[in-house]
């Protein structure tokens, strides 16, 4: 949503390399779109618990944590906080750190699709669970898409309907999934660079609805009954803004080109280490790095009505997803700069192959990989891939496994 209105509020918000918003309150009539602000580097050198990870070069303790420039995008959402009516108003980072600027990078990829001749057009399909504050699921039956379960929570989803396209985020649709409290919102398809931006506001939103009804939302990649929570991006690839779909050999070469990339970028679709956990088989999450059509057991989903689009399937629910987003723009690009060919697709039970490569479950594997990787390496600045390595890593070492939890 575009064009900061008169609220006497806005918050300066900086999407961080973990897809939370950090900044600041501030007088409305204080700044505009497309001036410079000064904030603590300390913005990019936290971990999701604001750990502050020695060794980074961009950042840290032997640097001072100085200013660093950000500006103010014309980008906002308008919410609520008590009372009052306050614009979101996003902003990018400037300088050595817009590398590590999630929307810059994905604005980046975007840009790579465009000078391969592509367009492309994103959804996304958020599964989260409504807890008590006690940690209670707050529907115990196990029934998908049960009209019951939503009737039960029919306050909840009246605001969720409300609320969202309120402040800018097109719902396309809401069930509830299978497993404890557990839901699904399809948000509408766009650009790459506003779904992104809707789906972190998104977030955002349902947390502030379930705490005014005493509720809690959960975006863990894994639940402790063992049930996984996913962000499945729906992408069609077209070769203009008009939606033309693009042709079926450019298409293979972008679904290539993802899977080629796939395992070596696996942080950016995972978040956190706890993303790992949820590469389970049977666990309607990928474990190995396939495709098939209409297969719900690999990790890319080729659906071919009404038109032909790809589900990724391997983001986690509370993964950043401008990250997400900028993987599969960069690698699908770079399958077609390159004429990629697509394996043969899975038919049957993708769990059951031994012939396509494991999705990696350990951290310090996938960290190494994205930090070393020819493909990753090729797509994204080596100062990104060792400071967001080195976040993931120290992450990695401030969480227990969920599956022993």
């Amino acid at each position: 949503m575009s064009g900061p209105s008169a609220d006497q509020w806005w918050f300066l918000g900086h999407i961080d390399l973990f897809g939370d918003i950090r900044g600041k309150l501030v007088p409305a009539d204080s700044y505009g779109p497309g001036d410079m602000v000064r904030f603590s580097d300390a913005l990019v050198a936290w971990t999701d618990e604001d750990l502050v990870v020695p060794g980074l070069e961009l950042t840290g303790w032997h640097a001072g944590f100085p200013d660093l420039d950000v500006v103010l995008d014309d980008t906002c959402f308008p919410l609520s906080m008590g009372t009052r009516r306050v614009q979101l108003v996003l902003m990018n980072l400037l300088g050595r750190h817009a590398m590590l600027c999630s929307r810059s990078l994905l604005a980046d990829a975007v840009a790579g699709l465009g000078r391969a001749g592509l367009v492309l057009r994103a959804g996304a399909e958020l599964e989260f669970r409504i807890h008590t504050l006690h940690g209670e699921p707050t529907l115990n039956r196990l029934q998908g898409y049960a009209l019951s379960r939503m009737l039960a929570r029919g306050r909840f989803v009246d605001a969720v309907l409300d609320r969202l396209p309120a402040a800018g985020v097109d719902i396309w649709s809401c069930h509830p999934e299978s497993g404890p409290g557990a839901f699904e919102l399809a948000l509408a398809p766009t650009d790459p660079a506003s779904l992104a931006d809707r789906i972190v506001v998104a977030r955002l939103l349902l947390w502030q609805i379930a705490d005014e009804m005493d509720l809690q939302v959960d975006f863990a990649p894994v639940c402790r009954d063992g049930f996984t929570q996913g962000l499945h991006l729906h992408v069609s690839v077209a070769t203009d803004g008009n939606g033309e779909a693009a042709s079926k050999t450019t298409r293979g070469s972008f679904l290539a080109g993802v899977l080629a990339g796939m395992a070596q970028m696996l942080p950016m679709y995972t978040g956190t280490p706890a993303g790992l956990a949820r590469f389970r088989e049977r666990s309607w999450a990928p474990t190995t790095v396939s495709w098939g059509v209409d297969n719900r057991s690999c990790a890319v989903r080729e659906i071919q009505v009404p038109q032909t689009r790809l589900e990724i399937r391997v983001p986690a629910s509370g993964a950043n997803p401008h990250l997400a987003l900028a993987a599969v723009c960069a690698s699908g690009a770079l399958g077609v700069t390159r004429d990629d060919v697509p394996p043969p697709p899975i038919v049957g039970e993708a769990y059951a192959s031994e012939l396509e490569e494991r999705l990696p479950t350990n951290a310090s594997d996938a960290v190494n990989r994205f930090m070393t990787g020819e493909i990753s390496r090729a797509l994204f600045p080596q100062e990104f891939l060792d400071h967001f390595g080195g976040l993931y890593r120290a992450a990695s070492d401030l969480r227990p496994d969920p599956r022993e939890t």
